[in-house]
């Protein structure tokens, strides 16, 4: 099965793909009745440590989001992208293609290893002010010092939808940022 066209069939063939719910159940194989007898309309893969799904065949173990772009699309991408961040979400509308992992890198949510709450941000001591940064095409990009968080987190964002565009993960797209008030600032106690 070298080709990639070849792969698109065996697939189609062996699996039902729903593109609404991201979710694989296998197909009766009328070339062993045994099998379709036990395995025909169950649940197709399986759940791995890191989040993704996975599906077993041609005696090698396949990631499900590859399956799933390659029967809807009809061909692989270098990356594909889970937009929401989830890495077990296959639905077809949450998955895109990367040209290569840059665009998908910068898609990642909060560390857990994040202190301040918010992405690109961190704090100088000695004035208490916060410093927003961001890393691109591996250099690190100073954007600003500022007086707040918020402040920070703004210009964060800012800066990363102007440079990773639709893959950029904001602080507000995660939900960290309170809603703008117009004419007041919530920047305040923050």
């Amino acid at each position: 099965m070298g080709d990639i066209q070849s792969l698109r069939d065996h697939f189609i063939k062996i699996l039902r793909f729903d593109a609404t719910t991201g979710e694989f159940t296998w197909r009766a194989r009328n070339e062993n009745p045994a099998w379709s007898a036990r395995y025909a309309g169950t649940t197709a893969g399986y759940l791995r440590s890191d989040g993704y799904m996975n599906i077993k065949t041609l005696r090698r173990s396949i990631s499900s989001h590859r399956v799933a772009f390659l029967m809807v699309h009809g061909y692989l991408p270098n990356q594909i992208d889970h937009k929401n961040g989830i890495p077990s979400d296959n639905r077809i509308d949450n998955l895109r293609g990367c040209r290569s992992g840059a665009p998908n890198c910068c898609n990642r949510l909060l560390s857990p290893r994040n202190t301040t709450g918010f992405k690109g941000l961190s704090k100088r001591r000695a004035s208490g002010s916060w410093d927003a940064k961001i890393k691109y095409q591996g250099e690190h990009i100073h954007i600003g010092t500022f007086k707040t968080k918020v402040e920070a987190a703004r210009a964060y964002d800012k800066k990363a939808k102007e440079i990773h565009g639709d893959f950029a993960r904001t602080n507000e797209s995660l939900g960290l940022l309170p809603p703008i008030n117009e004419g007041t600032s919530n920047d305040k106690n923050i």
